[in-house]
C-alpha cells in the first residue's frame, strides 16, 4: 500500500493512536498496525518513522485531544466550574463504561508500562499531565477572580487533587468498571467546590 495522501495521515494516527491507547506499547505489534491503521510495514515506516517514533506522535496527538476537549468543557460561557466539572467527569464516566471500556488513560497507561524505562515516553507523559494540571489552575483562579471560589483556597493544590482524580478514575476503570463507585469519587470531588466560597 502506498503512503497515504496528507489528507488521511491524521485518520491514519488516530488508529494507532487508540490501538497504543487500547493495548500499550508492547502489545501494539506492527501486525495490529498493520490493521487498525490499513498499510503496510513500509508505508507506516515512510509516513511516521518505527514504531517508537509512531508511539511517541500518537503520545502528542492524545494529549492535544484530551487537554483540548478538558480546556473547552472548562472554559465554556455560562457554566459554573463546579458544574464544568461534574459535566466533564460524567463525561468521562459515561465514555469509560461505553465504548472506552477498560481502556483508562493513555498517559497513566504508558506511564506504568514505559516511563522508568523510557525518558522521552516519560518526559512527554508529565508534560501531558502539567498541561492539564496548568489548564484547571487557570480555570479555578480565573474561579477566584469572578468571586465562584475563595481565594484562601489554594488553586495549585486543589488542580493536582482534580487532575489526580481524573488519573485515578481512569486507572481504576482498567479494572473495575463499577458505576457507583465512580459516582462516588465524582461526588466527593464536587463537594470541595461547594464548600470552597
Amino acid at each position: 500500500m502506498s503512503r497515504p495522501r496528507e489528507y488521511d495521515r491524521d485518520e491514519a494516527l488516530d488508529a494507532a493512536m487508540n490501538a497504543f491507547w487500547r493495548n500499550g506499547y508492547e502489545r501494539t505489534s506492527y501486525p495490529v498496525l498493520e490493521t487498525e491503521m490499513k498499510m503496510n510495514r513500509g508505508s507506516i515506516y515512510a509516513a511516521f518513522g518505527d514504531k517508537s517514533a509512531l508511539f511517541y506522535e500518537s503520545l502528542d496527538r492524545y494529549i492535544d485531544q484530551r487537554n483540548s476537549r478538558f480546556e473547552k468543557i472548562l472554559n465554556e460561557e455560562g457554566k459554573s466550574l463546579k458544574d464544568r466539572i461534574d459535566f466533564f467527569f460524567s463525561d468521562l464516566i459515561d465514555f469509560h463504561l461505553g465504548q472506552g471500556e477498560f481502556c483508562g488513560c493513555m498517559l497513566a497507561n504508558s506511564a506504568v508500562e514505559l516511563g522508568p524505562f523510557d525518558q522521552e515516553a516519560n518526559e512527554k507523559i508529565w508534560q501531558g499531565f502539567l498541561k492539564a494540571h496548568q489548564i484547571i489552575k487557570a480555570r479555578i483562579e480565573l474561579g477566584q477572580q469572578q468571586g465562584e471560589l475563595s481565594a484562601v483556597h489554594n488553586a495549585d493544590a486543589l488542580a493536582s487533587f482534580v487532575v489526580n482524580s481524573l488519573i485515578g478514575i481512569r486507572v481504576t476503570v482498567r479494572v473495575h468498571t463499577d458505576r457507583k463507585w465512580l459516582e462516588a469519587v465524582k461526588a466527593q470531588l464536587l463537594r470541595l467546590f461547594e464548600h470552597a466560597h
